[in-house]
């Protein structure tokens, strides 16, 4: 199955909602997004903490459908809870102060996936929640692949709704001395100027500093410069004679 979805159209998507929901609660001048008041007062989903036992670790969030259930732990004992339809279930040691990006990142994750399910069904619901109906649960390989293009979408989606293009701009202006982009060395390298520039911008937008980085990528807004300049200039290093 082709992707129904163009990383451009999450983009904008992304963006126009947080634009509305801040429009509507008035919080336009805010520099991160409120993205468990976007969950529960504009997409009007619940949001509840639980201890996950599902046995692996990045299990951390899940999409309550009203059908599918969820390992949890509760009053010490293991049980497989069906989540009431609606609700966006984090597992509970992400409450940390230590844990707040990947926190967000996963709320805005579900909540990407509640979206993508209402705004293109016949990739989402039907391949993801209904894998038999679509005609692939017999294949295993191509279930895989949908869901890995499924999870990718909702990644994108995710980084846009934390991350719309108006406030990462606006996190540059203000981190990046004048500069609307941020300069890297050969495939990757960042200066120390360069690193507390995307930290100040991370901090800025309540997520991770991995997170802010893929997102100025993915906004094209960093520049690559050849790593002989890195040598050169903070190594020191001369060139070969």
């Amino acid at each position: 199955m082709r992707t129904l979805l163009s990383y451009r159209e999450l983009d904008e998507l992304g963006t126009a909602l947080i634009s509305d929901y801040r429009k509507r609660t008035g919080r336009r001048g805010a520099d991160s997004v409120d993205i468990e008041g976007f969950i529960r007062d504009y997409l009007g989903l619940r949001i509840e903490y639980r201890d996950f036992a599902t046995g692996d670790m990045d299990d951390v969030g899940f999409y309550g459908d009203g059908r599918a259930s969820l390992r949890i732990l509760e009053d010490g004992q293991t049980v497989d809870w069906i989540c009431p339809e609606g609700t966006v279930v984090i597992e509970r040691r992400l409450l940390t102060d230590m844990n707040s990006g990947r926190r967000r990142f996963t709320l805005a994750h579900e909540a990407a996936h509640y979206i993508l399910m209402r705004h293109v069904p016949l990739q989402t619901v039907t391949f993801f929640l209904m894998p038999a109906e679509s005609g692939v649960a017999g294949d295993p390989q191509e279930l895989e692949r949908v869901l890995s293009l499924n999870e990718a979408c909702a990644n994108r989606l995710a980084a846009a709704l934390l991350m719309p293009e108006p406030l990462v701009r606006r996190a540059v202006e203000r981190f990046n001395r004048g500069r609307s982009s941020v300069l890297y060395y050969g495939t990757g390298l960042l200066d120390q100027e360069e690193k507390l520039a995307v930290a100040g911008m991370a901090w800025m937008l309540g997520v991770s500093y991995s997170a802010i980085l893929n997102r100025l990528g993915e906004l094209d807004m960093m520049i690559s410069r050849p790593f002989r300049e890195y040598a050169e200039r903070l190594l020191r290093i001369e060139r070969a004679v």
